[in-house]
């Protein structure tokens, strides 16, 4: 288990450090600066490039370690309350607090991110965009969102 701790330590601050981009990608975009932003997206997409990653090898440990199908959470219980003596990590007190910091980076990643699609939204309809080509369940600009019809796709 000691193994998956260190893993998911790493996977952890690799979460932090895509939170704090997001928080980044949200302040250039209410700066308006669109040179920046365009490389602010350029690095979440290698950053979720990286995540999937991760999230593979992840699989691949659990699978290793015979804990496949389990969650972060489920883990946490089936270690021991107090160190072994041999300076493991694997006391139950540790996997607690990285978990802890774990959903902390992914709540602020998710509120983040809501906020740079809720601006962006807000930036096309003041822009004259057709609130409609907003999918609202995903906040992606879609030119036949809403039964609009693209005038140019027109066959003569």
């Amino acid at each position: 288990m000691e193994e998956i701790f260190v893993f998911l330590t790493e996977y952890t601050e690799f979460l932090e450090k895509m939170e704090v981009t997001q928080q980044e990608k949200l302040d250039l975009l209410l700066s308006g600066e669109l040179k920046k932003i365009e490389q602010s997206i350029m690095v979440q997409q290698a950053m979720d490039k990286q995540l999937e990653n991760l999230e593979q090898a992840r699989m691949r440990l659990f699978q290793e370690h015979g804990v496949e199908g389990k969650t972060f959470r489920e883990l946490i219980p089936l270690q021991p309350e107090i160190r072994n003596g041999e300076g493991s990590s694997s006391c139950r007190q540790d996997w607690q607090l990285l978990y802890d910091r774990l959903q902390k980076a992914i709540d602020n990643i998710r509120y983040y991110n809501k906020k740079s699609q809720d601006f962006a939204r807000s930036e096309l309809i003041k822009a004259g965009s057709d609130a409609g080509t907003v999918d609202p369940s995903s906040g992606v600009y879609h030119p036949d969102y809403g039964g609009r019809k693209n005038m140019f796709s027109k066959k003569i």
